[in-house]
């Protein structure tokens, strides 16, 4: 049976990791967010943004893009 190595994980994780293997591009805006969370807000050299504006048309992945 295929995928029989993912016996024992819910139907939701499933989902999830599926959803996860075909989101593909958008590496540097990932990054970008990746990035700024790792910074100290309160760094006084290089602080992180408090405020990232995402948008686009209806349909073009930015909930998927947030969610990742």
């Amino acid at each position: 049976m295929s995928g029989s190595g993912n016996r024992g994980l819910s139907r939701g994780t499933l989902i999830r990791q599926r959803a996860q293997a075909r989101f593909v591009g958008r590496r540097a805006q990932v990054a970008l967010f990746t990035e700024n969370l790792a910074k100290d807000p309160q760094s006084e050299e290089d602080p992180a943004e408090f405020l990232f504006h995402v948008r686009g048309v209806g349909g073009v992945g930015k909930s998927t893009l947030l969610r990742q």
